[in-house]
């Protein structure tokens, strides 16, 4: 015997678990209140694809799909969620949906307690998947825009000593950059001995240390130097 007719009830009623789990997650953690961060139909949206992954693995025995895990990862580190609030907020959704699954395993006289406990097993260690799959596709994406941003900087920095840009003008390309409209500046070149090694680490601290900072309170390094 198993709780798949636990699930399977739970299952019929995932709009309304995917509502609560997000309210309780927009009560809880503070970077999710944030509309123009999450949407509440994105977060929702979310919620009901963490539960249904839970509920239709639970008392089965075959290796779950972990690609709605990976979508929220990669949607989490392009809207700018901390990780450790991405995280936060699926043990707390987690924690709800099994609440929810005990509470209707105590209304069928044939679920005992051992056999909940055992299922608990099953649950936690869905979670677990899901987790590490939502943490690994966010590292991922998190380099590959950081990667994007680096290019990008460097191809800004290189339209402005040059002055040949195609789709920002000089001064908007400047104030992406984070530099002031007006001088002075001061330029520091360095050549790096291997490729793919970052050119004047650690520069940015000392540079604010000595107080070499743009009206704007920036030091700006780039590879493209």
């Amino acid at each position: 015997m198993n709780i798949s007719g636990v699930a399977a009830a739970l299952h019929s009623r995932l709009p309304e678990l995917a509502e609560s789990m997000a309210l309780r997650i927009r009560a809880e953690v503070d970077v999710y209140k944030d509309e123009s961060l999450i949407s509440f139909g994105s977060l929702r949206h979310s919620c009901y694809a963490n539960a249904d992954f839970v509920l239709r693995h639970l008392g089965r025995k075959e290796t779950p799909d972990a690609a709605a895990a990976r979508e929220t990862g990669r949607l989490r580190a392009e809207q700018g969620v901390p990780l450790a609030d991405s995280l936060r907020a699926y043990r707390i959704g987690s924690e709800l949906l099994w609440m929810e699954i005990v509470a209707e395993a105590r209304t069928r006289p044939e679920i005992s307690d051992d056999l909940l406990v055992s299922e608990s097993a099953r649950f936690w260690a869905l979670f677990g998947l899901y987790a590490e799959a939502v943490a690994v596709a966010y590292r991922e994406t998190a380099v590959e825009l950081s990667s994007q941003g680096q290019a990008r900087r460097a191809a800004l920095v290189e339209a402005l000593f040059t002055g040949v840009i195609t789709d920002h003008t000089l001064w908007e390309a400047a104030r992406e950059l984070g530099l002031p409209e007006q001088g002075p500046y001061a330029v520091a070149v360095a050549e790096v001995s291997a490729a793919g090694e970052v050119p004047l680490a650690g520069m940015g601290p000392r540079c604010g240390r000595r107080r070499f900072l743009s009206p704007g309170g920036r030091c700006r390094i780039s590879s493209s130097l």
